[in-house]
């Protein structure tokens, strides 16, 4: 795809320590094309459940769209009611209708003094529908990353919004089969193009120039580790159990926590380090005997696609992981389970049986599936090469 004016609507935080599917695809995209990345919203709310995070957006959002780097601009809003709760009160569709009108009038003019004229529309969330034919879209393609409609912090009118748009958009591109088998009953023009990984970023894991970052230095192996954001997924019952059984393994979070994990605290073998920089992952993920994925099995997880799973196996780290049916064709070189019992004991037989053919075959294996690949397979969908 060349010489189109983009905009990706609303994404994650643009300089957010993880990097996902839509950061990359922004970041590839603009090598030949404009592109216009807006952020998901704050709100007023927000300021008191991530301050630091909410305060940075609030300046962005006063100050405007800002150009990052050649052909490629960060923009983002802010909603002044919180849309979330009963259906019937602060969830209901028609908050997100003053919400998206709110912000219609600046946003116009953002477009317009950008000249992102017939842009390709990429939603990233369905709260843009009541204003989406502002655009005046040569395109709109929905790509849907994980099912919204069962998160608890969406109020449950968001499925009603999430069904108009995907009746309305002329595309639609999924993470994950299961996440395409729920949502093409609404639009048959859909694919399923699961995440993919930094290749050159994690890999280097594995350089003999990247060091153990200096914070998990005085930790003694093995060392079980995780990268990510700790919330109601993380199955906090394996986890415990896989600790207190092998006292002599060192549990190390690396991520926001977003979830109560008072069933964890205490226990002298786990450490949650907070987020770190992008740029530095591979010098944590480097101390790692094993990476992890210990989610619960409900219907988010179900339809997900970890992207996490994609940078470990790029550092060539062995993985134990919760059995997803997105990673159930992997599994000649990643141990799925499906209690607490086997997660723990897949730990111990895991670091018995690692030896470095094991880890080149992960990353040979990893090379298929980077963000390029990921990106060619989206730009053939919608049918621009």
């Amino acid at each position: 795809m060349q010489n189109k004016n983009i905009i990706i609507i609303y994404g994650p935080p643009w300089d957010q320590p993880a990097q996902l599917s839509k950061h990359q695809f922004a970041k590839l995209w603009s090598k030949n094309n404009r592109v216009l990345y807006v952020e998901s919203p704050i709100n007023s709310a927000s300021f008191f459940t991530r301050y630091r995070e909410s305060l940075k957006l609030w300046k962005r959002y006063k100050k405007g769209p800002i150009k990052v780097k050649e052909n490629l601009w960060i923009s983002t809003f802010f909603y002044f009611i919180p849309f979330r709760g009963s259906k019937y009160l602060f969830g209901a569709e028609w908050v997100n209708k003053v919400n998206q009108y709110f912000l219609r009038k600046k946003f116009k003019k953002q477009v317009k003094d950008l000249k992102f004229n017939n842009p390709i529309l990429i939603v990233g969330s369905a709260h843009i529908l009541p204003i989406i034919d502002i655009f005046k879209a040569e395109k709109v393609i929905y790509h849907c990353s994980d099912d919204y409609t069962l998160v608890p912090s969406f109020p449950r009118s968001f499925e009603n919004i999430e069904k108009k748009l995907l009746t309305k958009c002329d595309q639609v591109v999924t993470t994950a089969d299961k996440l395409k088998q729920a949502k093409e009953k609404f639009n048959s023009n859909i694919i399923s193009i699961p995440n993919g990984v930094d290749i050159d970023h994690f890999k280097s894991t594995q350089s003999t120039a990247i060091k153990i970052h200096e914070n998990l230095s005085s930790f003694s192996k093995p060392i079980i580790g995780y990268v990510g954001t700790i919330f109601r997924w993380i199955n906090q019952d394996w986890i415990k159990y896989a600790a207190i059984n092998n006292k002599n393994f060192n549990f190390i979070f690396i991520g926001p926590i977003t979830t109560n994990i008072s069933k964890l605290e205490g226990i002298s073998n786990i450490y949650f380090l907070g987020p770190k920089p992008y740029s530095e992952l591979p010098s944590y993920l480097k101390a790692f005997s094993i990476a992890t994925i210990p989610f619960v099995i409900d219907g988010v997880t179900l339809k997900a696609s970890p992207i996490k799973f994609y940078e470990y196996l790029s550092a060539g780290i062995p993985i134990v992981s919760t059995d997803l049916p997105d990673l159930k064709d992997f599994d000649k070189i990643v141990t799925l389970v499906k209690n607490k019992e086997k997660f723990s004991d897949s730990l111990v037989q895991v670091i018995k049986k690692e030896n470095s053919e094991r880890k080149e075959i992960r990353m040979k294996i990893a090379k298929k599936y980077s963000w390029k690949q990921r990106l060619k397979q989206f730009n053939d969908f919608i049918n621009y090469d």
